[in-house]
């Protein structure tokens, strides 16, 4: 019983650690304003994730998110680089009704905790061993996604955007492995749908960051607003 409880403590322990590591490299990613430091954010809370995945038992999951947190680092900077310039540096990143969807991405989270906290999940923890609460997973996967939806609704930057986009589906990725763990840890279905979100965020990313780069070489320009100009 003694091992039991310091067992749990300790990974207790680290799953707060790492849900600080996520969650602040993402609230880092939408609030700083210098977005290649936003990118470096970025790469921090995909190894916070990294280091969730460990936690639950997916060494290859946590591999993956590793090298995928490496690549989508290096394109992105590489991005940054390339249309950095005086037009970008005075250009604003949010825009002026940012309020309002902090007020939305708070109601969601609010929502989306509500009903995390009062459904009847089945097995809260896994089978055999005293471990994290399921809702614990959860409620992280919630706040993360609310923070990425953030970040695509206020922010102009288009490399931002992406960046909302990218957290949102590390965040989808966490609930996938999670409810494989704790529900059907005898299946691969949650380990197979994760791997096809990386696949799809991996393609979105390089399409977006190319046509990111190609409004800029037209026009000057990272604010997705301006993509009409493209047109004719």
């Amino acid at each position: 019983p003694i091992y039991q409880s310091t067992k749990m403590t300790v990974e207790q322990g680290a799953f707060i650690l790492f849900s600080t590591i996520t969650l602040g490299g993402a609230l880092l990613v939408v609030t700083w304003r210098h977005v290649f430091h936003a990118a470096l954010f970025l790469t921090l809370s995909f190894f916070g994730v990294a280091a969730l995945y460990v936690l639950l038992e997916a060494p290859l999951l946590a591999t993956v998110q590793f090298i995928y947190a490496v690549a989508v680092a290096v394109i992105i900077i590489l991005t940054i680089v390339y249309t950095w310039g005086p037009t970008s540096r005075r250009q604003p990143r949010v825009i002026r009704q940012w309020w309002a969807t902090v007020v939305v991405a708070a109601l969601l989270c609010a929502t989306l905790g509500w009903v995390i906290l009062s459904h009847d999940w089945g097995s809260d923890y896994r089978a055999g061993a005293t471990m994290v609460p399921l809702t614990w997973y959860l409620i992280v996967g919630a706040a993360l996604f609310c923070v990425g939806l953030y970040s695509v609704l206020a922010q102009r930057n288009g490399i931002a955007i992406l960046m909302g986009i990218e957290l949102m589906l590390n965040a989808a990725n966490v609930n996938l492995v999670v409810f494989w763990r704790y529900l059907e840890p005898g299946t691969a279905t949650g380990q197979t749908f994760a791997l096809l979100v990386y696949a799809v965020a991996a393609a979105g990313t390089v399409v977006g960051l190319a046509l990111i780069i190609a409004l800029w070489r037209t026009h000057g320009t990272i604010i997705p607003e301006d993509a009409d100009l493209l047109k004719g």
